[in-house]
This record gives C-alpha cells, sequence and structure tokens, in this order.
C-alpha cells in the first residue's frame, strides 16, 4: 500500500568496511572483507551514494564502485520491493520501501582468524526450534525471547550487535552479547529480550528488526538480522456461541470449524454469538452472512435476493425465511466495508456508517422462527391425491451462516494490522485484527406427521375381511395441522364379529436422517385380542422439495437425491372381534417419534429419546 506512514517501514542495516576500494553487501545480508573480487558470489551486489541518499543497483552481477565516489560518513539509500535482492518479504510488507543503512570506515582490517567465522543462528526461547526465515512473532506487553547461537570454534568467539545496531536490548544471564566472550570449542549463546518500549500496543503492525555478528579474533562473521512483528491479539468468540464441533458431512465426517444448531418448529432459533478483544481500546464487532462457499437461499430479510417468477420461486410452496440480525452491528447487512469504496479504498479509508464497533466485547444474535403459517422453510402438503403423502411435512435447504469477529485496529493505528484468516473474511477485514471464521449450519427441524391419501384411506376388503392400507382419517385429513386430542381426526370403524381387521399406519419425518418409531399408547390401550406388529422403517429416496434456488436464481435446478433409511415408518394392527366385544367400543391411539435430540428440551414434545409427533 503506497499510503503506509514511515512507521510501517522496514528497517534493515548492512555494515560495509572498505577493502581493496570497494564496499560491497550481498543478498544474502551479509558483509565480507575481501581482497579479491574473484571471490565474491554472483549475488553480491555494490551500494554507492553520496552520503545523503543514493542509489542500489539491483543486479546479481558485480558492479565495481570506487571509494572516491562514497564519503566517509553514514549515508541511506532505498529502493522499493520490486527491486530489492535480499530478504524475505510477507503479505503484510507488500509496497512498502526498505530502509538499508550502509556505515562506511576506514580503518584497516584487523582480522586474524586463520577459520571462517560462522554467521549466527536464531532459535526459539521456549523450545529451541530455529526461527523460519528468521522472522517470528510477538504480541506487544508480552515478554518476546529468542536465542542467538554460533558454533564453537578453536579460538574464543562472541557475538555482538552489528554496525547500526549497537542498541541491544536486555540480555538475560548466563551471556551478555558483547560483552563475555565463549572460551574456545564452546558454543556461544545469549537470549536476546526486546525491551517494552519497542513492543507497545502503538508499535502493533510495525516490524523491529536487529542483526547480530559472530567475532573472533577481529574477524567478524556476516550479519544475522532478525525480524519480529509486533502483533495485537486476535478478538475472540466466546460463551454463550455455539462452538461444538456436532455437524458433519453427507459421509458422516466432522466439519471442522462448524456447528449445528436446531430451529425447531415453532420455537424461537437459539444463535447468539458473542465475542471479545483483549486489546485495552480496541472496538470489535461481529459480521455474519451466509456462507461464500455454497448457493445463498436468501436467510436474511435484508437480502436482495431476486428470483424467477417474483419474490419467490413460483414452483416452491416457500416463503421467505425472514431471519434478521439484533443485537451490535446489526445494521451492517453486506460485506460493504467502507464509507466509499470507490473513492477511497487505502489504509485509512473511513468506514461506513452501518459499521459500528463495540469497546471490547460485542454481541449479536440472529432472530428466527420457523414456523408453518409463514412457510419460511417448512410447509405441509395439503393439496392431497390418490398418493399416501397427503400431510407430508417437508422442510426447506438447512441455511449455513459464517461470521467473524473484527477490531478496529487498521483504523485505530493507521496500518495494515492482521493476517488473512479466510480470503473473503480477510478481504472484508481490510487489515482489521479478525478471529478464525465459524459456520453455523441451521437445522430445520420438524416431528413426524401420520400421512394418508386425499379419501383419509378408505377400506377395502369383504364381509370376511376388511383391510385399511393407510393411516386411516376422517374427512378433509390436510385441514388438521395436528391430530394430538383432536376429535376431527379420529376415524370411527363399524365391525363384524368374526371379520378380521387390519389397519396400517404411516408417518414421515421430514429429516431424511432422521429415523421414525411408531408405538402404540398405553392409555387407552388395546381391545383384548389384538395385535400389534413391530414398527418397520421404510427405506426410500428423498427427492427435495422444492427445486433448489441459486444464487442466480434458478429455479429448477434440482438437489442431488438421497437416500434414507428410515424417515418413513409403518405400525400395522390386527384384530378379529368376538362374539363377546358385540356391543363394545374401544379407542386405540398410535403416535410417531423420531430419534433426533436436537430439540430436546426446546418443544415440550422433544424429549432425550427424540422428539414426539402426533
Amino acid at each position: 500500500f503506497s499510503d503506509y506512514d514511515g512507521q510501517h517501514m522496514v528497517a534493515l542495516s548492512r555494515s560495509c568496511q572498505l577493502s581493496a576500494g570497494t564496499c560491497l553487501a550481498t543478498s544474502a545480508e551479509s558483509v565480507k572483507n575481501v581482497t579479491d573480487s574473484a571471490e565474491l558470489p554472483a549475488s553480491f551486489v555494490s551500494a554507492a551514494g553520496d552520503g545523503s541518499g543514493g542509489d542500489v543497483d539491483a543486479v546479481l552481477e558485480l558492479q565495481d564502485y570506487t571509494w572516491q565516489r562514497l564519503e566517509s560518513a553514514t549515508g541511506r539509500v532505498s529502493y522499493a520491493y520490486q527491486s530489492l535482492p535480499f530478504g524475505r518479504l510477507t503479505f503484510t510488507d507488500e509496497g512498502t520501501m526498505v530502509q538499508t543503512l550502509y556505515t562506511v570506515t576506514t580503518q584497516a582490517s584487523t582480522c586474524t582468524s586463520a577459520e571462517p567465522i560462522p554467521m549466527p543462528r536464531a532459535v526459539r526461547s521456549a523450545d529451541g526450534a530455529a526461527l523460519v526465515n528468521n522472522e517470528m512473532d510477538c504480541y506487544h506487553s508480552e515478554p518476546c525471547r529468542y536465542n542467538v547461537t554460533v558454533d564453537a570454534l578453536t579460538e574464543p568467539i562472541s557475538v555482538r550487535a552489528a554496525t547500526g545496531f549497537e542498541r541491544l536490548c536486555t540480555l538475560l544471564d548466563p551471556w551478555r552479547c558483547g560483552c563475555q566472550a565463549s572460551t574456545g570449542g564452546e558454543q556461544h549463546r545469549c537470549i536476546h529480550e526486546l525491551s517494552d518500549a519497542e513492543l507497545t500496543q502503538e508499535q502493533s503492525g510495525t516490524a523491529v528488526v536487529e542483526c547480530f555478528v559472530a567475532e573472533s579474533g577481529g574477524c567478524v562473521s556476516a550479519p544475522l538480522c532478525v525480524k519480529v512483528r509486533v502483533r495485537s491479539h486476535q478478538p475472540r468468540l466466546v460463551s454463550p456461541t455455539p462452538m461444538e464441533a456436532n455437524s458433519v458431512d453427507e459421509r458422516g465426517s466432522i466439519v471442522p470449524a462448524r456447528t449445528d444448531v436446531p430451529a425447531c418448529l415453532g420455537v424461537p432459533l437459539q444463535l447468539t454469538i458473542n465475542a471479545t478483544d483483549a486489546d485495552p481500546g480496541d472496538g470489535v464487532r461481529i459480521y455474519v452472512e451466509e456462507d461464500f462457499a455454497r448457493d445463498r437461499v436468501g436467510f436474511f430479510r435484508e437480502d436482495a435476493f431476486e428470483l424467477r417468477g417474483g419474490e419467490v420461486c413460483e414452483a416452491s410452496p416457500f416463503g421467505r425465511y425472514g431471519a434478521a440480525r439484533t443485537g451490535d452491528n446489526r445494521l451492517q447487512v453486506d460485506a460493504n466495508t467502507l464509507a466509499f469504496p470507490s473513492l477511497d479504498s487505502s489504509i485509512i479509508a473511513s468506514y461506513a456508517r452501518n459499521v459500528t464497533f463495540v469497546p471490547r466485547a460485542t454481541l449479536q444474535s440472529v432472530e428466527y422462527t420457523l414456523t408453518l403459517e409463514e412457510r419460511n422453510g417448512v410447509y405441509i402438503k395439503v393439496v392431497c391425491d390418490g398418493e399416501h403423502d397427503c400431510r407430508e411435512t417437508f422442510v426447506s435447504v438447512d441455511p449455513i451462516l459464517c461470521g467473524a469477529v473484527y477490531d478496529n485496529s487498521r483504523s485505530r493505528w493507521g496500518r495494515w494490522q492482521g493476517r488473512v484468516p479466510t480470503p473473503a473474511l480477510g478481504v472484508h477485514g481490510l487489515g482489521d485484527y479478525a478471529s478464525a471464521e465459524h459456520c453455523w449450519r441451521v437445522k430445520l427441524q420438524a416431528p413426524p406427521k401420520f400421512v394418508t391419501n386425499s379419501t383419509g384411506c378408505a377400506p377395502v376388503g369383504d364381509s370376511a375381511e376388511l383391510r385399511y392400507e393407510c393411516t386411516p382419517f376422517a374427512a378433509n385429513p390436510e385441514l388438521i395441522p395436528d391430530t394430538t386430542g383432536e376429535p376431527r381426526a379420529w376415524r370411527d370403524l363399524a365391525l363384524s364379529v368374526n371379520q378380521r381387521f387390519t389397519v396400517l399406519f404411516t408417518a414421515v419425518d421430514p429429516n431424511e436422517e432422521d429415523s421414525v418409531s411408531l408405538f402404540v399408547s398405553e392409555d387407552p390401550g388395546i381391545p383384548p385380542g389384538m395385535t400389534v406388529g413391530r414398527s418397520q422403517c421404510v427405506p426410500r429416496t428423498v427427492a427435495p422439495f422444492p427445486p433448489h434456488r441459486s444464487s442466480q436464481g434458478n429455479c429448477d435446478a434440482a438437489q442431488p437425491e438421497v437416500s434414507s433409511a428410515c424417515s418413513k415408518a409403518t405400525l400395522q394392527l390386527e384384530w378379529t372381534p368376538t362374539v363377546a366385544d358385540i356391543g363394545s367400543e374401544f379407542r386405540v391411539c398410535v403416535v410417531a417419534r423420531d430419534d433426533s435430540t436436537l430439540c430436546a428440551g426446546e418443544e415440550p414434545r422433544a424429549t432425550s429419546r427424540g422428539w414426539y409427533g402426533e
């Protein structure tokens, strides 16, 4: 970013001693005393200037600049990232300027060592692991330490700050870099700790570079430069945010960073997202929207989701989901974070007015209730035909929401701060720190229902046998939303003595992964001699209804069919009345239950054993 301020400049240093009339620095961030240019590798480059600034020729071949063209003083040279011949820059360095300090000295070399001076190495103090690319992250206001080591020589060897870095920070016992040398044959080690002044919260987003050299017998090694990125803390999601690892894919494997939350029929959704930030003074905001990785279904009422045929697909009996964001930052309904992105998208650009930050902690909820009245994700088939699926319940696509929490560190400190947790959220974050993305699959849940045909299942047979091959209902079964305790649903059956009677009850659950079981209620029980069969699963192939709605508004792209082992079940009763039963009336009740516990405790009939339907 071209408008990074001076505090974000990355400062690196080179020490250059006059030798053979040439001042040279390598692309490997090292400096050598040389007497013969033939010894130089092709990666060497040269620096020349007038003491007040100059140019660096970022080329791989050797350039011969003589001492007469350099003043015996400290000069600065600068060059852009594109011509940088050394080091490794990260995403956060892109477009910055890198300043290199060359100190030119005129004293003659006093090197007397017969051995090459090994270059120091940097390792983590905590576990001794080598720093990758000699870089590490440290959090402001927290201890930041790393070890600087150098291999043993037969001569004593020590580690000191490279020229231009005499300002070493605290060096902990047992070694003080530059002050105490090892004896011959020993490895030299010192622990380097950055001072509190270099790791303040105000410095977050900057980098601190320290360079070291090993020294023995007047000879100096190539310098080791360690880059420490000063970081702030990411905001994080905290309780009561649902974070359980309970969501599985179609193969039954746990989906990382995704949690299933039930939207139980008639019960308000319980999705409250809470977040906090450990950095004093930071503001935080939560933003949640539908998953980027799949077609959207228009879950939030603010979504501009135009579908062919008007507000909803003509082929769809569902209405809109109509969910809403409530709480902090609820007015941010899309990922447009900047006030005027077409005019100013720089590092100091202002946020849009609908983007709200709350100090240290924030809370947002998703408001949604699955109801038959609004058909906002659930639908009962009331247009019945000759099939045995009258009154079947259907649920729509399970929405998947994803979100993260962001701080305002980018605008607060005027520089890029956070890393990119995911491409989409990272762009949305615009340089602020962001938590890891978490997703929630809203599982639309409803209990099983008894299904029948358009007539309520007329009997077939003769005087010897009477059969009901589907669930018997009174007239107009499609008008009865719940048969529990509803006399309108009761079917009166008249039987004759010695007439064999069979009836088949059928129930279907809208969630294809559920297993349905049918039971005869103990109250009022069954007539003497009635036989109750076992609840039987009816495997089936489920074609999701209605057709899938893509982000382009297509209504004719159906979702894949899925197999369901037991979301449909039957139970058969058999009875033959005897003379002793003449004049008697019996009431028999059957109840359907699935095995889902997602709604346990949310609805009176949803238990730890499953959700009891009608």
